[in-house]
């Protein structure tokens, strides 16, 4: 349960990248220890699944573009 809420909150309010971390592992969890249902843990894994691919594309968007090379020498 914890893992879908992280998830649901992680996405909606955009957290750092720490929630959706956090909610794999609580789902990752989840799923280990449910003997029957575990549609929450694994709507959780999907949910911060996708908050943290967020994260990472947003991040190869801004980073990309700068050019961290040396200039060339006269």
């Amino acid at each position: 349960m914890a893992s879908l809420v992280i998830g649901l909150a992680s996405l909606v309010l955009g957290w750092t990248v720490l929630f959706p971390l956090v909610g794999l592992v609580l789902g990752f969890l989840g799923i280990t220890s449910a003997r029957t249902a575990k549609g929450m843990p694994i709507a959780g894994l999907i949910l911060n699944a996708v908050a943290l691919l967020g994260w990472v594309l947003l991040v190869l968007i801004v980073v990309q573009p700068w050019d961290f090379s040396v200039p060339p020498q006269k």
